[in-house]
């Protein structure tokens, strides 16, 4: 249960963070509405990047470390997406969020080894639905309330501890992979 409410409040935030990154982005930035609109739809496009590097990441420095640097530099590119007022930062923390958002993903795919069932993808892709339907409410109501300012804060702060269950479900499939014969290599046990 608290796994799924991780991915929830996860998915709660990075939907919500990108459902207003236009409107900050043109706002906070100066830039157009189409290059505001260029730079979230490259940056997406850029980001497939974090997919290949993720288990690249996974099997030089073991799973926990690289979720735990991943989920870091996301939490930190989302603050500067919304806190910035600077063009170039704004396009680099977008790329970044999004690499590092890829490769998060991919490592909690990975982690559903334990459950062959496929019981826990389908829990997990239902609490992200239920994340991102809510993610857009809860960002406007914390921007009207308080501010790009708080917002950024809420962002990075919401994405480590939404995260935190994924470490931990990241440790159990490592520690569950020699069980099921799926020999981790020696880094991945960091």
């Amino acid at each position: 249960m608290v796994l799924l409410l991780g991915i929830a409040l996860l998915w709660t935030v990075t939907r919500g963070a990108w459902s207003y990154a236009s409107v900050l982005g043109r706002q906070h930035t100066g830039m157009s509405h189409s290059a505001v609109s260029a730079v979230l739809a490259i940056s997406s496009v850029v980001a497939l990047a974090g997919a290949a590097v993720g288990p690249v990441a996974a099997r030089s420095f073991g799973r926990m470390r690289s979720m735990a640097v991943f989920v870091t530099a996301q939490a930190l590119a989302m603050a500067v997406l919304v806190l910035t007022h600077d063009p170039v930062l704004f396009i680099v923390a977008a790329v970044l969020w999004h690499a590092c958002q890829l490769a998060v993903l991919v490592q909690m795919l990975a982690a559903a080894l334990i459950d062959p069932t496929g019981r826990l993808v389908a829990s997990l892709s239902g609490a992200g639905a239920l994340g991102t339907g809510i993610g857009p409410l809860a960002v406007g109501a914390v921007l009207d309330a308080a501010g790009a300012d708080v917002l950024g804060i809420v962002l990075a702060l919401g994405t480590v501890v939404a995260s935190l269950p994924l470490l931990r479900m990241t440790v159990a499939g490592t520690a569950a992979s020699p069980e099921m014969g799926l020999a981790p290599s020696s880094t991945e046990t960091g």
